[in-house]
């Protein structure tokens, strides 16, 4: 029983392409676990520091989000100006950031 070599390039190449797919399905699938770890840091980054506020800064962040001034932050929880100053400073501290830019761009980062 004699094999032809055109009987066997078929069948070689068959077995290349079968193998270079399943490099390429191991390649792929290494570099979306990669992307997926750096996505679950990122996101236990930027939301880590939240854990840090107390419930009032949080609810003051929640409305430094919503782009409100300090003073409507004030009339809306009821508080003073002084006092929601305190809570954005402990914040901008929390988050290591120096103004409320900053911080909007590294929270809406997450």
């Amino acid at each position: 029983m004699e094999v032809e070599v055109e009987e066997i390039y078929p069948l070689t190449l068959i077995i290349a392409v079968i193998i270079i797919a399943v490099l390429v399905i191991v390649a792929l699938t290494i570099w979306y676990k990669i992307e997926l770890n750096k996505a679950k840091s990122l996101h236990q980054d930027t939301t880590k520091p939240t854990g840090l506020l107390s419930d009032r800064e949080k609810e003051v962040l929640e409305q430094i989000l919503q782009k409100k001034s300090q003073k409507e932050i004030a009339d809306e929880l009821n508080i003073e100006i002084s006092t929601v100053k305190s809570h954005v400073n402990k914040i901008y501290k929390s988050y290591d950031v120096k103004n409320k830019k900053e911080l909007v761009d590294f929270v809406s980062k997450k």
